[in-house]
């Protein structure tokens, strides 16, 4: 079963991408801030990062860099509304170029999260 850790600092927001993910049929765990993402990456790993950019502390693009060093690093999708200070194409443009493997833009469906969960798995999975 894919393993999604859910890196989200707004409660109400994680809440629901892990309601989404659940009745989808993954397995999660929730990290509120990058410092405990990076913890869980790092001491059981997962499948599947997704990440909110804009946190207070390490952010996003912090978690993606650092993500992208570990040994086994897991496919990575950035998620983003944008702010005043970061429009959502320029934060989820820099998460690309950091390494993450897709970008999804607030507000979401269910049916899109799970394409692009799907998506980014098919990507590593070696050819036949």
């Amino acid at each position: 079963m894919t393993h999604v850790l859910v890196l989200e600092d707004d409660e109400d927001v994680r809440s629901m991408l892990l309601e989404m993910l659940g009745s989808a049929g993954f397995t999660t765990d929730q990290a509120a801030d990058g410092t405990a993402a990076l913890k869980i990456v790092h001491d059981r790993g997962c499948d599947v990062l997704l990440t909110d950019l804009l946190m207070p502390g390490v952010d996003g693009i912090e978690v993606i860099k650092s993500v992208r060093q570990a040994a086994r690093p897991p496919a990575i999708i950035a998620i983003s509304g944008g702010s005043p200070i970061l429009p959502a194409a320029v934060g989820l443009g820099l998460s690309e170029a950091f390494g993450a493997d897709r970008v999804l833009y607030k507000p979401f469906s269910k049916a899109e999260l799970v394409q692009a969960i799907t998506a980014v798995l098919a990507a590593r999975k070696p050819k036949a």
